[in-house]
């Protein structure tokens, strides 16, 4: 991150202004570092777009979704844009930390330290290459935290109850949570206002989603998702059970998809035999079934 480097074009359309005031702000024609970014801001008078101040959580319990690469470059993109922002890495991979051009193993102190010991969330926190983006880095260090708060009491509330007060600095406050459900993203969903489920389309993601919508509805009471916040309590049931219903016809197509596929990526029959799609597709004609069903029997079914 340290090595960034803008062309005036680049800066130009993050600010909003011409590559001929850029240059003429800054004094030269290329060359330019992150540094330069909030520099440009000032001299030119132009500051974000006010956004009330959000804390999001980027979660899927299914792995390779991801979650990192999109909550590391969108926490830097809200920087570049002049928000202040707080990356918080929840995975003891520490792979949020080193997307921002950090080595998680060098540092002492984590959220681990936070939460655990009640460090203040400003002693762990370090700055990055880009002005107004700060990390609190993540290392195998987290590796035992969910132990660690089991015999706490509040345990769930531990990392909302950091952020208050120390949120207020920032404009956003990114969590990259790891792929599993445990007391740590337990915290996680508590501190967030808005969570972010990013999905592939393929089966096991969208197992991942339904796992995910699972957990956390019987804690709507208590902590519901924003969008289902801002409904009227009559109709925040009726909200998750449609988007749980989507969620499973999706999970039904993809089955019965994969009861008509083979390990080797051919279209099997209802048999389970490997065809080619037009003669399984004549076969079905002429039975006058359908197409794209697969008996129960198929073993590919049944797994």
């Amino acid at each position: 991150m340290h090595n960034v480097r803008y062309s005036a074009k680049r800066l130009a359309e993050i600010v909003g202004a011409t590559p001929k005031q850029v240059e003429g702000a800054l004094g030269r024609k290329d060359g330019f570092g992150p540094e330069d970014l909030r520099a440009l801001r000032e001299k030119l008078r132009r500051p974000p777009e006010p956004f009330p101040a959000r804390v999001q959580l980027f979660l899927n319990f299914k792995g390779g979704t991801g979650k990192t690469s999109i909550s590391s470059s969108y926490a830097y993109r809200l920087a570049e844009r002049g928000y202040r922002v707080l990356m918080i890495d929840l995975d003891s991979q520490g792979h949020a930390t080193k997307c921002l051009g950090e080595e998680g193993g060098r540092f002492e102190r984590t959220l681990h330290d936070v939460l655990i010991r009640k460090v203040p969330l400003e002693e762990v926190t370090v700055h990055t290459g880009m002005p107004g983006l700060d990390l609190v880095p993540a290392n195998l260090a987290m590796s035992t935290i969910d132990l660690a708060l089991m015999p706490l009491a509040g345990r769930e509330f531990r990392l909302r109850n950091a952020l208050q007060g120390f949120a207020t600095r920032h404009d956003f406050v990114i969590l990259d949570a790891p792929p599993s459900f445990g007391l740590l993203n337990l915290n996680a969903l508590m501190a967030a206002n808005d969570l972010v489920i990013p999905v592939l389309a393929d089966f096991l993601s969208y197992d991942g989603l339904r796992l995910l919508f699972e957990t956390i509805q019987p804690r709507g009471a208590r902590r519901a998702p924003h969008a289902l916040r801002r409904l009227p309590p009559r109709h925040r049931r009726p909200a998750v059970h449609q988007v749980r219903a989507g969620v499973e016809r999706g999970l039904t197509d993809l089955r019965l998809r994969r009861g008509l596929e083979g390990g080797d990526g051919h279209r099997r029959g209802p048999a389970g035999d490997p065809a080619p799609r037009a003669a399984r597709d004549r076969r079905g004609r002429r039975r006058g079934g359908s197409v794209t069903c697969a008996r129960p029997s198929t073993p590919t079914f049944r797994s």
